[in-house]
């Protein structure tokens, strides 16, 4: 049985339980006694004087001036302690309900969390590199590998391979130079596929390596997008994974190197 539902019989046992006023009881007595020709109502009593000890005594001033009965003897009081419980029984019921709903809402933020590390921990990750060729000693390749744990498929990719100055950290405009998707539609785990071929040395004048150039430096950039396999692409707010990377090749070493910034980045 609930605490409330204790609370109010308890309260409607007190209630049928307290005593009655002693109005009540000469009532009760009156209607138990047969009615007598001796019983009938005369005319009131009127109060009259009398002397004590030589001090006269009104009956009906001594009647007012008979102390109360003591408050925990009144049926009213009855009703407020028991009241005050019913109230207690109550606030405390609607704590420990509280208290579950917070208990329920922090477990299903963890299980949600949980489900999300699960997600990040399977699903696949394209890692971007560029490699010297090793059929042509003068050419340089740019591949994507999948290091994840499960297939990705591509949506879209783009890779540049321009001139600028030193300091370049990455395109302020959207690219529009798409390479060819790989003929598999999902590139699975430790799985790879070439994106471009770059001859760096065929690019790089006299006047790059004196430093004449306004752009000396060859730098090779894109990104990529692609899907897992669990994502729900029609929910609100999903979108593929991105990756994108910037790397400018050193004529003084004859070697790309991968340059840092917020361009560079794996989603």
């Amino acid at each position: 049985m609930k605490p409330a539902t204790v609370a109010a019989v308890s309260l409607a046992l007190c209630v049928y339980l307290a005593p009655r006023g002693e109005g009540q009881n000469r009532s009760g007595k009156s209607t138990n006694k047969p009615t007598t020709q001796n019983d009938a109502p005369g005319p009131s009593a009127i109060p009259v004087p009398y002397y004590i000890e030589n001090q006269l005594v009104n009956a009906e001033t001594q009647h007012r001036e008979r102390e109360p009965s003591p408050w925990y003897k009144s049926p009213e009081w009855m009703l407020v302690i028991f009241g005050g419980i019913t109230f207690s029984i109550i606030g405390w019921q609607s704590f420990e309900t509280h208290r579950a709903a917070t208990a329920s809402q922090n477990a299903a933020n963890a299980a949600l969390l949980n489900a999300k590390a699960l997600i990040i921990s399977e699903r696949p990750w394209l890692l971007v590199s560029i490699q010297e060729s090793k059929t042509s000693p003068d050419e340089w390749i740019v591949q994507a590998r999948n290091a994840g744990r499960t297939p990705a498929e591509i949506k879209e990719g783009h890779c540049v391979c321009n001139k600028h100055p030193v300091l370049f950290t990455g395109p302020s405009d959207a690219l529009s130079d798409p390479f060819w998707l790989p003929m598999q539609n999902l590139i699975v785990n430790k799985d790879s596929f070439a994106i471009r071929t770059i001859a760096p040395e065929a690019q790089i004048t006299q006047n790059d390596r004196n430093g004449f150039s306004p752009a000396p430096s060859l730098f090779v950039y894109g990104w990529v997008s692609y899907w897992d396999t669990f994502t729900d692409r029609a929910a609100p707010g999903a979108e593929p994974a991105i990756t994108s990377w910037i790397f400018r090749y050193d004529s003084s070493d004859k070697k790309f190197h991968r340059v840092a910034g917020a361009y560079t980045k794996n989603t």
